[in-house]
């Protein structure tokens, strides 16, 4: 049911959720002015993440995945998409559930005629060292968003209850609007600015088109590695001359064009893996510096901090953390924890716009459910190898006699 002050455009939509958040006392940023491949890298979440003190705020952020672009065929697989960040400090654990849910009844949803579930999965940003238990939002079949209990930042061990939330913005509004793709979600309402919005989304599709073209055909690879190259030695002056979140903007600007230099077919694997490491490096000993900063601590450089991994907030060494007591069962419902469990049937999209799951070069981020989850698979691994090495039949035992 559609009535007058609900939202029918992506416009709407946006004005929603931010408002909806605001609301709850997060703060309203601007996007950051670099791209990046999702919206927990912009700059005044991931660091202020690392800060002692709380911290409440919501921003939308155009996101860059070259290597998801589709030339404008995939209803909602795109080079470029918007997504709604929140991160919030300090969170009881049950509040983010009911906040999710209380979100997307303000947007419009009347969730009692929907099929709303909370599916298992675990986050691992490669790039930014980032690491957390959550769940994918599923809204019959189509994922809107993520929520996530951050363990983990830079390699720096949160000592706060700390979640994010993200909404893919487009999925959320092609959703309300019951629209056949996000190329389909009307942007502005008014009747004199109908034709404005076609054309919007025109437009739209046919940037989507010169993406793919650029990342797939077009792209001077040696041009790409020159850039990446100079960007990687510019952010090592900047952490030398104690610069860590100009170094920390060099270092995401690394990412579309790794992202993109993948799409070329240009990447192996081993100089995958070196670059992504370079990236790691960079924004772990950006965040290193941000640390000693923020405790008055002159910085230091590269060279003088060794090897030691990153400090916590706390300055001991970085441990890891149990996730928070929190769990959901098939409904959708908080119950205490449990094992690990299946997770449900994904036939949508990822929130920020990765439907089936892939893993972008840029940002390496994690999308496999609990299944793929390292230290779930240890005791099946285990079991396998304690089957294959059972005596079988007499021969097996008296040979091993």
């Amino acid at each position: 049911m559609t009535t007058a002050s609900t939202p029918t455009t992506l416009q709407g939509v946006i004005e929603r959720l931010t408002g909806f958040w605001h609301a709850q006392g997060c703060a309203v940023l601007p996007p950051c002015s670099f791209e990046v491949p999702l919206g927990l890298l912009h700059p005044e979440a991931f660091f202020r993440l690392l800060d002692p003190g709380p911290w409440r705020a919501a921003f939308v952020q155009p996101i860059s995945r070259p290597s998801d672009a589709r030339g404008g065929e995939h209803p909602y697989r795109t080079a470029r998409h918007l997504q709604l960040q929140v991160v919030w400090k300090d969170v009881e654990p049950r509040q983010p559930r009911d906040l999710v849910i209380k979100s997307l009844r303000h947007v419009g949803f009347e969730l009692e005629q929907h099929d709303l579930r909370f599916v298992d999965q675990r986050l691992h940003v490669e790039a930014g060292e980032v690491r957390g238990r959550g769940w994918r939002v599923m809204l019959d079949g189509l994922r809107l968003g993520r929520m996530t209990f951050l363990e983990s930042v830079a390699g720096t061990a949160l000592g706060r209850p700390t979640v994010e939330l993200s909404y893919g913005v487009e999925l959320v509004a092609m959703a309300r609007t019951q629209a056949a793709d996000i190329f389909a979600v009307p942007w502005l309402a008014a009747a004199e600015l109908a034709g404005a919005s076609d054309g919007a989304r025109a437009k739209r599709r046919e940037g989507e088109k010169e993406l793919h073209a650029y990342a797939v055909h077009v792209a001077d690879v040696e041009y790409l590695r020159r850039s990446v190259d100079d960007l990687d030695a510019e952010a090592l002056r900047c952490l030398d001359a104690g610069l860590p979140r100009i170094a920390y903007e060099h270092a995401m600007r690394m990412l579309p064009l790794l992202d993109v230099l993948e799409s070329r077919g240009a990447l192996s694997f081993r100089e995958r893996s070196q670059r992504l490491g370079a990236v790691r490096a960079r924004v772990t000993e950006s965040a290193r510096g941000y640390l000693e900063s923020i405790r008055g601590v002159a910085p230091h450089r590269r060279s003088d901090r060794g090897a030691a991994g990153p400090p916590t907030d706390s300055g001991a060494p970085a441990e890891k953390l149990q996730s928070p007591p929190v769990e959901l069962d098939a409904s959708g419902v908080l119950d205490k924890p449990s094992g690990p469990r299946e997770p449900a049937g994904d036939a949508g999209g990822e929130l920020g716009g990765d439907p089936e799951g892939a893993e972008p070069a840029a940002s390496g981020e994690s999308r496999d459910s609990q299944g793929s989850d390292p230290e779930a698979a240890v005791p099946a691994k285990k079991a396998r190898r304690k089957r294959s090495s059972r005596p079988r039949g007499k021969s097996a035992s008296k040979g091993k006699s």
